[in-house]
């Protein structure tokens, strides 16, 4: 048995794909008056999903989650800004509609 390991230094670049999901949420979020600032490096901001961009054809792209900081740290230093929950789950709700449709 053998294995192999490829090691990254950064995180991948955003696809073509991934900065048209980006720019449907940006319209999204333009519906309820909320601006989503375009920044790549935003796109990649954190989670493992950024790397199956590299390998596969659907886009990822990360950042949709909550706003707040210290995330995985402690709970002394976590914190979510509670203004972000409704127009995150709104991004969340119309996004599933959008690919939802045939």
């Amino acid at each position: 048995m053998s294995a192999a390991a490829r090691l990254w230094s950064q995180q991948p670049e955003p696809t073509e794909g991934a900065r048209a999901l980006y720019r449907k949420a940006q319209n999204v979020l333009a519906e309820i008056g909320v601006k989503l600032d375009y920044s790549e490096r935003r796109m990649l901001a954190g989670s493992d999903a950024s790397f199956a961009g590299e390998s596969c054809k659907t886009p990822i792209v990360d950042s949709f989650g909550l706003a707040g900081n210290g995330f995985h740290s402690s709970p002394e230093e976590e914190y979510v800004e509670l203004d972000s929950i409704v127009p995150r789950v709104y991004l969340l709700a119309r996004m599933i509609q959008g690919i939802s449709k045939p």
